[in-house]
């Protein structure tokens, strides 16, 4: 299946335990871009998203970049808590930059950064080493 096909067939899906915004960006990596990334249980919380987030050892095979590159992971913050990552996706260039993630209540959704940010999220972009 190409990239298209596969964004063509997610777009809209609903949010649930199984489709969260980090198992979509795990298998968005490893199906386009070869990178496994670990599957982990979605914590209910914001905070303590952030915190699998921030402590997970997966965290040191991946560098922040200064702005969006195609495929790289977003991580997302919300305005009202700078730096508070509990969101994540994954950055496309096609050709602008659109951030494709899962979130409630709107589902999977493939939007472009400047909308992700005016709907509040603060993203950081992170590649492999």
């Amino acid at each position: 299946m190409t990239l298209d096909a596969f964004l063509n067939a997610v777009n809209g899906e609903p949010w649930t335990e199984e489709r969260n915004c980090w198992a979509l960006t795990a298998e968005i990596q490893q199906r386009f871009f070869g990178r496994g990334l670990p599957v982990v249980a979605y914590p209910p919380s914001g905070l303590a998203r952030h915190r699998l987030f921030l402590s997970h050892p997966e965290r040191a095979r991946w560098r922040r970049v200064d702005g969006p590159c195609h495929g790289a992971v977003v991580l997302m913050s919300k305005r009202r808590k700078p730096r508070i990552d509990e969101h994540a996706g994954v950055c496309l260039l096609m050709p602008g930059p659109m951030i494709v993630h899962a979130d409630r209540p709107q589902g999977v959704a493939i939007e472009d950064l400047m909308l992700v940010e005016a709907r509040g999220w603060l993203p950081e972009f992170y590649e492999p080493l």
